[in-house]
């Protein structure tokens, strides 16, 4: 399927570790820095805040990338194991203290509407009971691709699951309890 750009929106792919992603920079990404591995052994890819945006005390909002990802949805199969890419984009702490960044998953299979100027977004939250600033080129999260099996789940009964022993010892508890003291 073909899709008329416009003038106003570029193509580029960022090739990293054989991970060959074709984004497209929105109007609203036109002037940030490209999506980028601030060090060659980095395992995220740094993005940026596509737009200036004040976040009011335990205020969520959506802030823009100003680009979207598209992948070619081809599985890969090693050793009878099929795998598929994903992109997850991920808060590392790069944002203003106190704005907390939810992870996205984006799958293989997420067609993003080509025609939005925003691009992807994250949902920001502010927890700090003061205003806080995030300002277009603010670097905010980290993209991480990943290879993702393509196991299916089975279906299981209570008792069938009661009977599976404790691979290494926990107790009962909660969380990895060891119920050690």
């Amino acid at each position: 399927m073909r899709v008329k750009l416009g003038s106003d929106c570029k193509v580029t792919t960022y090739r990293g570790n054989a991970m060959n992603i074709p984004i497209l920079i929105t109007r609203d990404g036109e002037g940030l820095p490209l999506p980028h591995r601030a060090n060659a052994l980095d395992g995220g890819i740094d993005v940026y805040a596509a737009e200036t945006l004040l976040l009011w005390p335990w205020q969520r909002t959506k802030v823009p990338l100003g680009f979207i990802p598209r992948f070619d949805g081809t599985v890969v199969e090693r050793d009878g194991t099929k795998f598929v890419k994903t992109v997850e984009v991920v808060n590392k702490g790069s944002g203003p203290l106190g704005v907390i960044f939810q992870a996205v998953v984006f799958d293989a299979g997420y067609m993003h509407p080509l025609n939005d100027p925003k691009g992807i977004q994250l949902i920001a939250y502010n927890v700090f009971p003061w205003p806080r600033l995030i300002r277009r080129g603010r670097k905010i999260a980290q993209l991480v691709v990943r290879e993702v099996t393509l196991d299916d789940l089975e279906v299981s009964s209570f008792e069938d699951l009661a009977h599976i022993p404790q691979p290494d010892g926990r107790g009962p508890g909660r969380l990895g309890s060891s119920e050690r003291r």
